[in-house]
């Protein structure tokens, strides 16, 4: 299937806002860990609070994560506005 450049330029924008929206979901502190309870441990004289999540604790992950999605953007867009001339050319004769 053929599409023409307003079309490759909308998919790129669709996919470069659905790898944000991933990016920005993996972001998020994850609560599930905590196990429902916190700042209480019976029979323990320390306080424990709330995880706050491996994206608030390593920003290097979060560097790591966010160019690993701009490089899938820029592989998918380079692949959609790739020179098709040769192989049209090829077909041809």
């Amino acid at each position: 299937m053929r599409l023409n450049p307003a079309r490759r330029t909308v998919l790129s924008v669709a996919i470069a806002l659905a790898l944000f929206v991933v990016g920005s979901w993996a972001e998020q502190p994850s609560n599930l860990a905590d196990g429902g309870w916190f700042a209480y441990a019976p029979n323990v004289g320390q306080v424990f609070g709330q995880s706050t999540g491996w994206s608030e604790q390593h920003s290097l992950t979060r560097l790591g994560l966010w160019l690993a999605l701009v490089a899938i953007w820029t592989a998918a867009s380079w692949v959609l506005f790739a020179n098709r001339s040769k192989v049209s050319d090829d077909n041809e004769g």
